[in-house]
């Protein structure tokens, strides 16, 4: 029985990182390249009229960059994913990337042994192929990110802001955890902290008005 090739679009500033990747995925005769973007907004465009199952994209590009475009393509094209292709590293993109609806993430030196499995695994598949799922275990040690620098909001870790995100967007717990490679307990685990926090940031603001009326 013959299947349909996986559509895939490309979306990097640099022309020849993009002929670089068409190359890695000529040998794969299920993959079928069927664009190529040189931003994320044209990324976007190119997606609405294509059609593609996955966009590979780059995080670093001019005019939009490919976290926005992640983020809008999440919002409005919730059946074509998007694959992260990145020389980036650090948590801060990771992060990003994922929270703004990132399938997987994949770093651009292991583009060439990883980039076709994972493309097939999130074309396949609801869950996030990502080849630094591991670091999501040792989120704890990750820089905290604040909810809201300006008011001294409580800190969160970067599982539980990315929890409390997919929670608001009305993601059941066990959902979460395939999305983010944790258990169902440790989603469960991460919401009571962050209502912890919540609460307790909550309770100072409130301490802080009432001394403000009282002086």
């Amino acid at each position: 029985m013959m299947h349909r090739a996986i559509r895939v679009l490309v979306a990097d500033d640099h022309r020849l990182v993009r002929a670089g990747i068409r190359a890695v995925l000529a040998g794969a005769a299920d993959i079928e390249v069927v664009g190529e973007a040189a931003s994320g907004r044209e990324a976007v465009r190119l997606t609405m009229d294509r059609d593609p199952d996955v966009v590979v994209m780059d995080v670093s590009m001019g005019d939009m960059d490919g976290i926005e475009a992640t983020r809008l393509l999440a919002c409005t094209r919730k059946r074509t994913k998007v694959l992260v292709v990145s020389v980036h590293d650090e948590s801060q993109y990771i992060a990003e990337a994922i929270e703004a609806g990132a399938a997987g993430y994949l770093l651009k030196t292991l583009a060439h042994r990883e980039l076709v499995p994972l493309i097939r695994a999130v074309a396949s598949a609801d869950t996030p192929a990502n080849d630094l799922a591991g670091r999501f275990d040792r989120c704890r040690d990750w820089p905290a990110l604040r909810l809201d620098e300006s008011t001294g909001s409580a800190e969160l870790t970067f599982r539980e802001r990315a929890v409390r995100r997919l929670l608001d967007a009305g993601y059941a717990p066990s959902d979460i955890g395939i999305r983010l490679s944790i258990t169902t307990d440790v989603v469960e685990a991460c919401q009571r902290r962050v209502t912890e926090k919540l609460r307790l940031t909550s309770s100072r603001r409130q301490l802080a008005s009432a001394a403000g009326r009282r002086s």
